[in-house]
């Protein structure tokens, strides 16, 4: 019973330590970019979004800096 749960704490912290190597590659490699652009202008929007109006709090969302453009959470544009 010991050896299995020593067993099984290992392969948690093994998965935990995995996950968050992979989280700090994928930071690395976008260089801070959301991986989205804006489909108006094809600027690439920051990662780190700060909210214009309260239907962006609550659903997410951009305005783009570059055309001013609002975009949902998926990036797509807003009618």
């Amino acid at each position: 019973m010991f050896i299995a749960l020593h067993i099984t704490g290992e392969l948690i912290a093994a998965a935990v330590v995995g996950g968050l190597i992979t989280l700090f590659l994928e930071r690395l490699l976008t260089k801070g970019k959301a991986g989205l652009a804006c489909p108006s202008c094809n600027e690439d929007l920051p990662q780190h979004r700060r909210p214009k109006n309260l239907r962006q709090v609550f659903l997410g969302g951009w305005t783009c800096s570059a055309c001013g453009a609002e975009l949902d959470r998926r990036g797509r544009l807003r009618s």
